[in-house]
């Protein structure tokens, strides 16, 4: 049942490799144990899941591959990496198109 769980987390979060997994999971139980901090927040965290839950694109991986085409500007630099991790007080907003 475990295992099934945890590949249920992996492909909701956008297709995640294991080692991926499992290296997030190791750093956030060595770092935190406190409960405030969820192990899902490092997911939610990430640029294409905030993207996502803006509802401005229907489906995570649509959400991937438009910060991978188009990019995001992060605080006024344009990242094309998905899987950039966001701290509370970033500002995300989408590029004009020129």
């Amino acid at each position: 049942m475990r295992f099934y769980l945890k590949q249920q987390a992996r492909f909701f979060y956008g297709k995640l490799k294991e080692g991926a997994f499992r290296s997030r999971y190791l750093n956030h139980k060595l770092k935190n144990n406190t409960r405030t901090n969820s192990f899902f927040s490092i997911f939610e965290s990430r640029l294409d899941r905030v993207f996502f839950r803006i509802r401005l694109m229907p489906t995570i991986f649509s959400c991937n591959q438009y910060i991978h085409y188009n990019g995001l500007e992060v605080n006024g630099i344009l990242e094309y990496s998905p899987h950039k991790m966001l701290i509370v007080g970033d500002r995300v907003s989408i590029p004009d198109i020129v």
